[in-house]
Formats: C-alpha cells, structure tokens, sequence
C-alpha cells in the first residue's frame, strides 16, 4: 500500500470538510491533490461520474493524471472510479452518513450559501416541491447520491443493481468506508493504515436549522432514499463490526 496513491472520495455533508482538514496536516502541500466539483448533474442531465464530460470533471481527471506520480493524496468530491485513468494502484476511502440526516444537512448548506452558491437558486425554480426536484433530476444531492458516489455511477434512478455493487466496490476496492457518525474511529483506524501522524478529527460545520425545510421532508426523505438506507444500514450492522470491532 505504501506506493498507492491515497484517494479521498469526498461526499459532501458527510465530514468531509474535518478529513480534508486532516490531510492537510498529514500531507505536505505538493503531495495533496484537492478538487472541488461543483454540482452533481452532468451536460448530459445524469449524475456526474469521472466519465463525464463536464469541463470541471475533465479538468480534475488531467490534474490527477498530470500529477499522479509525485502525489501521495488525491481528495476530491468526484465519485469512485479515478483510477481508470491513472498508471498507479489507488487505496480509497470515504464516510457515509445516515441518509435523511445527510439530506435535512444538505438543504440547510444549500440555504446558507445562497448567496455564493447556485443549488438554492435551482431548488427555488422548483418551488421548493421536492417530487419536482426530484422527478427533474434538478438535483440528485438529495436522492439515493451516496451510493452513486460510492460505485461511480451516473444511473438517475439507482436499484438494486447499484446496491450490490456498492457492497462489492467497498469489500474489493476501498481501503475503509467509515460512518460520519464515528468519525474519529475510522481516522484512528486508517492512520497506521497511511502512516498519518496527525489523527485528531474535530467534526466543523456542525448544526443544522430545520425552519427552511418543506413540510414533510424527512418522510419525503426516507421514502426517496431507499438504497442509500439500505447500504448505510449495510455498513454499521455488518461492515463496521468486522472492520472495528
């Protein structure tokens, strides 16, 4: 593992701003690649993946690929899948999150950067109706995204196919999938792991304001999160016990 590149695959609202923090004392500047996505829906109207040809998406698959041999971290919020297109073994990681916590924390982040960012700005056209932005794919943020994330898929409407290979991608592919909710467990877990000598973990942006919810939403939510349900449940009752203990 020691000449595999490290990635980070970042899923927003799922502690991903506390790891990034860590790496940054763990890697020296030069050694850590960061890459900011912006949005989740592609040119195409599907999910973005590392195949798609949005310019951001292409631009962080030339920047890892430029750089690839001389990095030690690549922390991206770019699904699963970097890689295809690199010449070096890659160790992942990532942190799922309970599902509808992840949803109620992501419309609050929408809201509060309403004024630098645009998903406030698409959820407003919508009117806020949540089978809208849902039926219009305006934003996949909110509906079954993080196994998406997890196996690199574009599919708009994730199944049963996509469970089971999210389950397959963790067991085979990642070096650990940890729970944001045990944060600090799965960086004491991968530390030796990635020789990281820094592994305090302080969770930031912390707290969350459900006045500007829909009515309903956490039961819009639950229904309209069934895979990612499924996988995070997968994750605590059996891949956590085995890796943790």
């Amino acid at each position: 593992m020691a000449d595999n590149l490290i990635c980070f695959v970042h899923i927003n609202k799922n502690g991903g701003t506390s790891v990034r923090e860590l790496l940054r004392r763990n890697y020296a500047a030069s050694g850590l690649l960061e890459v900011t996505i912006q949005g989740r829906r592609s040119v195409d109207g599907r999910a973005k993946s590392v195949d798609s040809f949005d310019e951001d998406v292409l631009q962080a698959v030339s920047e890892a690929q430029s750089k690839q041999q001389r990095l030690c971290c690549c922390a991206a919020n770019l699904p699963f899948g970097i890689h295809n297109y690199l010449d070096r073994p890659v160790s992942y990681f990532t942190f799922l999150r309970e599902p509808v916590g992840r949803c109620i924390s992501y419309w609050n982040f929408a809201f509060r950067t309403r004024n630098e960012g645009r998903l406030w700005s698409k959820l407003e056209a919508c009117e806020f109706d949540l089978e809208r932005i849902r039926q219009t794919h305006t934003a996949y943020q909110f509906f079954n995204d993080q196994i998406r994330m997890v196996t690199g898929s574009s599919n708009p409407e994730p199944g049963v196919t996509e469970l089971a290979l999210a389950r397959e991608i963790i067991e085979r592919d990642f070096a650990f999938v940890g729970a944001t909710e045990r944060l600090s467990d799965g960086i004491r877990f991968l530390a030796p792991q990635f020789g990281w000598t820094d592994a305090s973990c302080a969770k930031v942006n912390v707290g969350d304001n459900r006045a500007f919810l829909p009515v309903g939403a956490d039961k819009y939510f639950r229904e309209t999160n069934e895979w990612d349900i499924r996988l995070y449940e997968w994750l605590v009752r059996a891949y956590l016990p085995r890796k943790l203990g």
